[in-house]
Parts: C-alpha cells; sequence; structure tokens
C-alpha cells in the first residue's frame, strides 16, 4: 500500500468559519459539561484483531487465538453551551488507552456542531450544522452516543460509529403532540470512504467511536499490497471522516412515528453518492447507500429494541480492479430493569441477538468480500450510585470470513469476550455570560 500523503485534514471553510465564529461569542445561556470515564478489564479468546494485522472481528484479539487479558481506559466529554441568536454549540470527544498497542489512541472528536429549534403551532422545527451522527440508533441514546443496556454496541450501530457520519446541514421538524410525527434530511461530504471498512474488513463488534480524521487500520490483503489491484491505498488504513474527496453532496432522509409515549418507529435512508475512482493517489471514494429501520418499545419494567440495515457498497471502476458488495445485519435486544429511584435503574440486565452478513457480488476473483456470523451478548449493570456504576459484560460472536483462510489465517473469526468496568459519571451546568 502506498504511504498517505500527510496533510492538515478539516472540516469545509464554510463550516469551520461558523463553528469558530459561534463557538467565540458571548454565551448567553446553561453551559453544560457531561460525560464518563472508566476502567474495564477484558479477558478475550478471538483471533488477531484487525487492529493489529490480523482478520478477528473484535477490538482485541491474540495472535495465537488463545485467552488473554488486558486493561484498558476511556474518556468521553459532552460540551454543550447557548450562543447567541439562539444557536446551541455542542462538542463531543472521546479518548482511549489500553496496555496493548492497538491503533490510535488520542482523543478524538465524536461531533462538533450547532443546533437551533423554531417553535410553531403544530410542532418544532431544528437545524444542525456541523459534524454529527445521524439519528438513527435506538439502542445508543446516552450521553456522547453511548448505550444504556450494554457495554459493547451492536454490529450495525459499531459500523455506524466507525464508518458512518455526516459533515453538513440537517433539517428535521416534528409535528403533532409530542412530535409524534417527525421527517428529516441531511446533505453532507466528507464521508466518502463510507462502505470500506464492510467490504475489505467485514463487520465489527465493540463500542469504540472513531475519531474526526482517525485512520482505521484494515486487514492484511493481499490486493492491498499489489500496486496492479489497490496497493494505491493509504497504507495506514482507511480515513472516515475527513476533507471531501468527490465533491460530491451526499443525502439521507428519515422519518419517525411515536403513536404512544412508549413506542416509536424510526425509517433511514442513507446515499453518500460516491464516485468510486481513487483520490490524491491514496484513498478511494466508496459509493454506499443503505436503509435502516428501527423501532423500540418501553413498558414498566422492559424494554425491547430492534434494529435492520440493508445496503450496497462498491469502489472502481468495473473495466478493472473494483469492489461491489451487498451488506445486511439485524440486532434484537431485551432488557428488564429493576424501577427507576433518578436518572437511571438501580439494576438493569440485557440480552441482545446480533446476525449480519456481506455478501461479494462483483464477480472478480481478486478477493472475496463474503463474510457472515452470528454473536450473543448479556450484559449486567448495577448503580451504586448516581454516578458510579459496576458493568459485567459476555459476548460469544461466530463468524466465517473466507478470505481470511486465503491470505493464511483462521477463516473463523469469531470470539469471545468478558468485560468488567467501573464507569464514572459527571454532569455540571452553570450560567454564565463570559466568553467561552
Amino acid at each position: 500500500m502506498r504511504s498517505p500523503c500527510r496533510r492538515p485534514s478539516s472540516v469545509p471553510a464554510a463550516l469551520v468559519a461558523l463553528l469558530t465564529s459561534a463557538f467565540s461569542v458571548p454565551a448567553s445561556g446553561e453551559v453544560s459539561l457531561e460525560g464518563f470515564g472508566l476502567v474495564r478489564s477484558l479477558t478475550v479468546e478471538a483471533p488477531q484483531s484487525y487492529r493489529d494485522g490480523g482478520f478477528g472481528r473484535n477490538e482485541f484479539g491474540a495472535r495465537d487465538a488463545e485467552q488473554f487479558s488486558l486493561g484498558l481506559a476511556r474518556i468521553g466529554v459532552v460540551a454543550e453551551w447557548s450562543t447567541l441568536a439562539g444557536w446551541k454549540a455542542r462538542l463531543s470527544v472521546v479518548g482511549q488507552g489500553s496496555t496493548e498497542s492497538y491503533g490510535d489512541q488520542d482523543l478524538g472528536i465524536t461531533e462538533l456542531f450547532l443546533e437551533k429549534e423554531w417553535g410553531f403551532s403544530h410542532g418544532q422545527t431544528t437545524v444542525r450544522v456541523g459534524h454529527f451522527i445521524l439519528p438513527t440508533s435506538r439502542e445508543n441514546v446516552a450521553p456522547g452516543w453511548t448505550s444504556p443496556y450494554t457495554l459493547s454496541f451492536s454490529a450495525i450501530n459499531t459500523w455506524i460509529g466507525e464508518d458512518v457520519r455526516p459533515t453538513g446541514v440537517l433539517l428535521k421538524s416534528g409535528f403533532g403532540e409530542r412530535s409524534q410525527f417527525e421527517l428529516g434530511v441531511t446533505a453532507f461530504g466528507g464521508n466518502d470512504t463510507s462502505g470500506t471498512l464492510l467490504a475489505w474488513r467485514g463487520w465489527s463488534l465493540s463500542d469504540r467511536i472513531v475519531g474526526y480524521s482517525e485512520a482505521v487500520p484494515l486487514p492484511p490483503l493481499s490486493t492491498l499490497a499489489d500496486p496492479t489491484i489497490f496497493g494505491e491505498q493509504r497504507d495506514d488504513g482507511s480515513q472516515p471522516f475527513g476533507a471531501d474527496l468527490d465533491g460530491r453532496v451526499g443525502w439521507a432522509g428519515f422519518a419517525t412515528w411515536r403513536p404512544t409515549t412508549t413506542f416509536s418507529l424510526r425509517a433511514t435512508r442513507y446515499n453518500n453518492r460516491g464516485d468510486k475512482q481513487l483520490h490524491r493517489g491514496e484513498e478511494y471514494a466508496w459509493a454506499t447507500d443503505f436503509e435502516l429501520v428501527g423501532a423500540d418499545l418501553h413498558l414498566r419494567r422492559w424494554d425491547v429494541l430492534a434494529e435492520w440495515m440493508d445496503g450496497h457498497t462498491g469502489m472502481g471502476n468495473l473495466q478493472a480492479a473494483h469492489v461491489r458488495a451487498r451488506f445486511e445485519a439485524f440486532y434484537g435486544l431485551i432488557s428488564w430493569h429493576t424501577a427507576n429511584t433518578g436518572e437511571q435503574p438501580r439494576l438493569r440486565v440485557s440480552l441482545r441477538f446480533d446476525k449480519f452478513s456481506t455478501i461479494d457480488i462483483d464477480g472478480t476473483s481478486a478477493e472475496l468480500n463474503d463474510d457472515a456470523g452470528t454473536a450473543w451478548t448479556l450484559a449486567v449493570l448495577w448503580s451504586a450510585t448516581r454516578s458510579l456504576r459496576l458493568g459485567i459484560e459476555f459476548q460469544d460472536a461466530h463468524g466465517d470470513r473466507p478470505q481470511a483462510g486465503l491470505e493464511g489465517f483462521e477463516r473463523s473469526n469469531g470470539g469471545r469476550q468478558a468485560l468488567l468496568e467501573l464507569r464514572y459519571r459527571f454532569r455540571l451546568a452553570s450560567r454564565s455570560r463570559e466568553r467561552l
């Protein structure tokens, strides 16, 4: 693979100017800071991770696929404040470090945007401008786009946290009591490589959210080392979020129906409109589109969630080396909890089932991008205080990656993982008129 050309990476100039001016104006309302810090002990029995030169789908794995343990620390912070003219600004960052060396461990920006709401007689309209995660997830509804149900994310939301994030403008309007109906649309750039990970790496299971301009490692595919095939791809992996490559505007639209306070249904359509060509001699634009349907039901002591995704991705000229693949994934989650005595229940027990696949449809013999797997995840979360939570999670994943076998690795790339976590949550709020 060709070494990437190092250059400053930034959001489009117009967004930089808007965000810079907004983050430097006097605050006119409440300033809030919330987030978490956690430490974990992990016991893993899984093949060598894609982050460490293998084909394992877990974030961590052993070179010999035997059981091993490691420690991990992570911090996430969401800062939010009001600016002049009623705009609200938000900055989210996340950082991670571990006792093993796996990819980037620096702080990274996960969201940076401005938002403003306007009320009207039958609902409200919201405009968001900047770099943000699409509001699709049914499970990732806690601050910092984390899950209140489990320690890891589903395969669908793992991929979204790694590879799907617009830099642009979002407009949504809610109608009726409690915004019973909601419609939204976004136009964006800077997400041209979305789809790379599903085709060249396969589905993954973790709770790592990729930061802006961060490169995600790819497994050791021989086609990425061959200069006559895909050898011009940057050698540190794929950069999902950064400067726009092809100048094309992508779009996403979603609709939500909330017939009651306990049930909601959301459908999303995403299309990054990538041109599938190599750019700057180091990275391909991928044409990726998908449909995502999710539902959640909340009863007295029970929560039931489900999401289903179906899409296509591809890159390259049809007359030369290229990739075409279809992908599909589903998860169902059921969670029981004790009665709420504050912001969260004292005890929560959740069980999730994931099923995912990628099907190679390009008809070429260069590589097989097929991937298929299932996973069961059981999590028990106990809140000792309003701020301190202890969690334990067991995950058993099974997967088949044929290309791994052709590259000399084990094609069965599932794994077992046990996590023990201590998490501290904090929230600070104050009213200020000083410059931030």
